[in-house]
């Protein structure tokens, strides 16, 4: 309780003894829960999800096709990161948090990698545009009139898989 109390002394003298700090938090909280929001309706998927932490991120996996199991592997690494460079500075905690630290980013990439195809968004500068700046370029696909969702990845690669002559294509 301490550290909490701690931490909003910290940031109460941050912003020179006035809220204004949480009242930025709280815009950039309500944009973001915004564009995940309309990001979900593109999809037809409940806007309501982006507010209930373990539901928000089974609809966001539930976008790219992904089983709702794959939750764990979104929600379990972090905390361990957390242990492993905070908490516990030993040779095991750094051991476990690399780890965890390698398996949640090359899964996330790989997920906003789907997430990209899933709105037809597949030119390089989509890419770099994706991976360097993830949660304002979520915010950008959900809000951009431009943009439009296509299907699960595998729908999108079955879309643009070539057909092959003389093969009964239903």
């Amino acid at each position: 309780m301490e550290k909490i109390i701690g931490f909003h002394e910290s940031v109460l003298e941050l912003g020179s003894g006035s809220p204004v700090v949480y009242l930025l938090l709280g815009f950039i909280a309500l944009v973001a829960i915004t564009g995940q929001w309309m990001l979900y309706y593109k999809c037809d998927l409940p806007g309501l999800a982006c507010i209930v932490p373990i539901w928000n991120v089974t609809t966001f996996l539930k976008i790219m096709g992904r089983p709702a199991w794959q939750v764990f592997i979104v929600i379990i690494p972090p905390p361990i990161i957390f242990w492993g460079f905070v908490m516990n500075p030993g040779a095991i905690g750094y051991s476990l948090a690399v780890l965890s630290a390698v398996v949640f980013i090359g899964y996330m990439a790989r997920v906003y990698y789907e997430l990209l195809y899933c709105f037809n968004q597949t030119s390089t500068l989509d890419f770099i545009l994706c991976y360097t700046l993830n949660g304002l370029y979520v915010l950008w696909l959900g809000m951009a009139d431009a943009t439009e969702y296509q299907g699960t990845y595998k729908e999108v690669l079955a879309k643009k898989a070539p057909k092959i002559k003389g093969e009964n294509n239903f």
